[in-house]
């Protein structure tokens, strides 16, 4: 009976040295490269596109204008006038409303919406700047003196595939 350990031996020896020196050294470019200790190897996948979900709230004048959700991208003051990143419209039917923006790419956005009452599709306003028709703006940012809400009062980060912002409460400026 030929033991584990002096069968491996005589394995071992019946390969030819010619045999042995026929296999090349692995190559630095053949070999995986190692991580530092504590790394892990695994790739995270690169966030994707996903849905932004607008709730609206404190709706009125129910069957009278349109509902402009805009998808701001970054910019100083949020007045009404951005160009913006995507825009939808609804008729308002109820007091409460959803809008979703699908397919959105990762990043930081505003929401500005408008019930706009005169159907030009803009913010209509009083001789010295004041809104003149309903407006919400995301994280019911409020803006001063001088103009509308600052970016980072309004801005919000969307990363995840489906982002759900707190109801925006509409600001009654229109009769």
């Amino acid at each position: 009976m030929i033991r584990p350990n002096t069968l491996s031996l005589a394995l071992l020896l019946l390969i030819s040295p010619t045999q042995l020196a026929a296999s090349p050294p692995p190559t630095p470019s053949s070999q995986k490269p190692s991580s530092p200790p504590g790394t892990n190897r695994k790739r995270t996948a690169k966030p994707t596109h996903g849905s932004i979900e607008v709730p609206v709230a404190n709706l009125r004048n129910f069957g009278k204008g349109t509902l402009w959700v805009r998808l701001l991208t970054k910019t100083g003051r949020i007045s009404g006038k951005e160009v913006p990143f995507r825009a939808g419209r609804m008729r308002v039917k109820s007091k409460a409303v959803r809008f979703v923006f699908a397919s959105v790419p990762p990043g930081e956005y505003a929401i500005f919406v408008l019930h706009d009452m005169d159907g030009d599709g803009k913010l209509a306003t009083t001789v010295i700047g004041i809104p003149d028709e309903d407006i919400a703006i995301s994280r019911n940012a409020k803006g001063g003196p001088f103009g509308g809400p600052k970016w980072r009062k309004a801005r919000f980060v969307h990363r995840t595939a489906k982002t759900v912002l707190a109801p925006l409460v509409m600001t009654h400026f229109h009769d």
